[in-house]
């Protein structure tokens, strides 16, 4: 399904892709059916809950709703924590290093390691780049916006584990870019949110179809709304 998405990264170790305001950052112990999985119900999630609730406008509302979905997909939250402020460490970051920052106490070394990639790699294809236009498109606005960084790894017993990172963000002073800029503390005020789930492939495959179904739909009907001359 590549409705909103495309791979940015693909190595021996690790890859990544853009999925809707999503990056997901997978380690080479993630299978593909598992990765695509991942891909459509995160993204499905995500679609699904915008319906609802403009996730720059009540964002604990739309990170509520949107972990009710996953749920039901066939993701068990193991940990999650409510939105907080980020306290900048100097007088400006840049938007990835405070992404890390925050995913850090989350994280293992190699998942780490592998987001560092997935972002190296974004930022790489540049402000015109197809991820980082599809993040655009998806996830900002010239004062507020949201997006979500999600870590995926495959433990020895065999559990499928997604950490999630939500990030909200309103700016002070208009700014072209966001991603892989310099903001200063003045500039902006972030909020985040972590989680931990266990993702139950065996549920998932009983509604797969459906939300495969549901995005095809979708993107049926982004086409139709475009008109081309004979």
């Amino acid at each position: 399904m590549d409705f909103l998405d495309t791979f940015v990264l693909t190595t021996p170790t690790a890859s990544g892709s853009v999925s809707g305001s999503g990056i997901l950052a997978f380690t080479d112990k993630v299978g593909q059916t598992a990765k695509e999985d991942i891909k459509n119900a995160t993204l499905f999630a995500s679609l699904a809950s915008t319906t609802k609730y403009k996730v720059n406008e009540d964002p604990s509302a739309w990170y509520q709703q949107y972990f009710q979905i996953l749920q039901i997909l066939g993701f068990s939250l193991q940990s999650s924590s409510s939105f907080s402020k980020y306290i900048m460490k100097s007088n400006s970051m840049k938007i990835d290093e405070i992404v890390l920052d925050i995913l850090s106490g989350l994280l293992t070394e190699v998942e780490s390691t592998v987001v560092k990639e997935v972002m190296k790699t974004i930022e790489a294809e540049g402000e015109n780049g197809k991820p980082t236009s599809i993040l655009s498109s998806n996830s900002f606005t010239d004062e507020t916006g949201g997006f979500q960084v999600y870590p995926c790894t495959q433990s020895p017993s065999g559990d499928v584990m997604l950490k999630a990172g939500f990030f909200y963000y309103k700016l002070h002073k208009e700014q072209k870019h966001i991603l892989f800029v310099d903001v200063s503390k003045e500039n902006i005020d972030i909020r985040s949110s972590t989680s931990m789930c266990v993702f139950d492939q065996k549920i998932y495959s009983m509604c797969r179809n459906r939300v495969l179904d549901k995005l095809g739909k979708k993107q049926t009907t982004e086409i139709d709304s475009f008109t081309i001359t004979d």
